[in-house]
């Protein structure tokens, strides 16, 4: 069991190690879109905007189980947000919850409040090069 869990989590290492040129992208991108406004650009546009009529929150967990709390932990996350600030607009349909793997996916499927839809297959083999946009 040991000597499983060890491959498991080394293809779990690389699968992130793969991940970090698009993390350093998307990072990139937003630094130079804010950095590129002006203070009172900035102001303008965060007055400006008015409050979304929709939400989208999303929620990633794994496929699989064999990862800890973390499946735990992200479903127990969700569940107090939901609580405190988003059960109206569950129920009145304004807020959206879309799930990336099969554990969140499953969890929220089953409770009576939330519409959850889900994408279960997102990381199988996702590459630097299948989600790079150049700009």
């Amino acid at each position: 069991m040991k000597m499983v869990s060890a491959a498991k989590l080394r293809k779990a290492q690389d699968k992130i190690v793969r991940l970090r040129p698009y993390a350093n992208k998307l990072h990139e991108l937003l630094v130079d879109s804010v950095t590129s406004l002006s203070d009172s650009e900035l102001r303008t546009f965060m007055e400006g905007c008015p409050l979304p009529k929709k939400s989208l929150l999303l929620s990633s967990t794994s496929n699989r189980g064999l990862c800890g709390a973390f499946n735990t932990n992200v479903i127990n996350e969700k569940t107090g947000y939901f609580r405190k600030n988003t059960l109206n607009q569950l129920r009145k349909g304004t807020l959206q919850l879309l799930t990336i793997g099969r554990k969140g996916f499953d969890y929220f499927r089953k409770q009576k409040n939330t519409h959850a839809s889900g994408q279960n297959n997102l990381f199988n083999n996702l590459t630097f090069e299948k989600c790079y946009i150049g700009y």
